[in-house]
């Protein structure tokens, strides 16, 4: 045998329909439909491990939605916005890098020089007030002195009643209380106008009618690489902040936006245990608080493993010669992932790396090893690596 052609490419989610062969298609329905129907403010979340799919789900949501905006016979239209988290982790403020995202997306969607400008106007109002936002880290600290403790954002308005009330507090300090509250209303109702105005103005470059249903949704990634304090800390800012309900003439009135996070909840529940230490706070209970509804990225079927791998070994082994002549080495290992059950994309595409570059090491003598038991080490080693070095060491010892 010759040694493998073998061609590498980058970890990358799925980002067309062509190349979707893991079977999420009625799963991404069901998301679709979900995003439509809810009632704003709303927050979906996509839960999983690891490597199962999430960016590629919301990738190709991202795609469907973008489909709908170019279908003149749509009358529910969502104007997608991509938000990727991992790039702005050291970010002490989210909103800055979120008006970001909604600023790239609205020049591209509505492609007006004039509204553009009068856009970036509202993105200035939202911006200033997100700015006032930051007393909060002061605030914190006159208070914590005089309660023994810091002052939750959520209870900041009680609280100045209690001030009130008990006189505990200096006027200053009642000052900015109110003034921190005063602002927090201020920049709902800023953030609420920008995206109305957004709205407005791709109906009206689109023709669309004014009774069009459209809505804004922000897709939320890579939250589950952030750091668990971090993630934390970006779901509040989403709760708070961000899924906006102002009261207009005795009416609640909400933002035209949903947001979908994709997240690994694992990495919630050390977050919270982070941050609360010594509190019996349930994570699970803490992530419902936060997020309307969930969804868990599907197990994939042993059939849609199958073409996924086929897709993955085509991509890899350049040349059909090359694939013809070691069928039976493919074909193994096919057969030793479906009776394994292993299903988790991105490590069975590290798998068949590995073996793929066994193969071509051993290119003249891979028939003295036995397949099975070689594809069983390297599946051991990507998923139970304490094991592998102990089966290493015992190796070593026996040597």
């Amino acid at each position: 045998m010759s040694p493998l052609k073998l061609q590498f490419l980058p970890e990358n989610p799925i980002e067309h329909y062509a190349d979707e062969h893991l079977g999420f298609g009625r799963f991404i329905t069901l998301i679709e439909d979900s995003i439509i129907d809810a009632q704003p403010p709303f927050v979906f979340g996509i839960l999983g491990d690891w490597g199962v799919g999430k960016t590629s789900i919301l990738r190709l949501l991202e795609q469907r939605f973008n489909d709908t905006l170019n279908a003149p016979d749509k009358h529910d239209y969502v104007v997608p916005i991509w938000f990727d988290l991992w790039e702005y982790e050291n970010e002490t403020d989210l909103i800055y890098p979120l008006l970001y995202a909604i600023v790239q997306c609205y020049k591209e969607t509505v492609k007006n020089d004039d509204k553009i400008k009068n856009f970036f106007k509202e993105v200035r109002q939202v911006a200033q007030h997100a700015a006032g936002l930051g007393i909060d880290a002061w605030l914190r600290k006159v208070t914590k002195p005089i309660l023994g403790q810091e002052v939750d954002r959520a209870k900041a308005a009680k609280e100045i009643d209690r001030a009130k009330q008990i006189a505990l507090y200096q006027e200053d300090v009642v000052d900015v209380l109110e003034m921190w509250t005063d602002n927090i209303a201020i920049f709902k109702k800023a953030f609420m106008v920008l995206l109305n105005q957004f709205a407005q103005d791709v109906r009206e470059m689109r023709r669309l009618p004014e009774d069009t249903k459209l809505r804004f949704v922000i897709f939320v990634d890579d939250l589950d690489r952030c750091l668990p304090e971090t993630t934390i800390k970006i779901l509040e800012n989403i709760k708070n902040y961000l899924t906006v309900h102002i009261k207009e003439n005795g009416q609640k009135v909400a933002a035209p936006c949903v947001f979908v996070l994709a997240i690994n909840p694992s990495v919630i529940y050390k977050g919270i245990q982070q941050k609360y230490r010594g509190a019996e706070v349930d994570g699970r209970e803490y992530l419902e608080k936060i997020l309307s509804y969930t969804f868990y990225v599907p197990e994939p079927q042993v059939d849609n493993i199958e073409k996924f791998l086929d897709s993955r070994i085509s991509t890899i082994i350049v040349n059909n010669a090359d694939r013809e002549t070691y069928k039976r080495e493919i074909d193994e290992f096919k057969r030793i992932i479906r009776d394994s059950g292993f299903n988790n994309p991105r490590k069975l595409k590290r798998i068949l790396n590995r073996y793929l570059l066994f193969l071509n090491q051993y290119e003249k003598t891979h028939d003295l090893f036995a397949l099975p038991n070689v594809i069983k080490l390297i599946v051991i080693a990507e998923y139970f690596p304490d094991l592998f070095q102990m089966f290493l060491s015992d190796s070593a010892n026996d040597a």
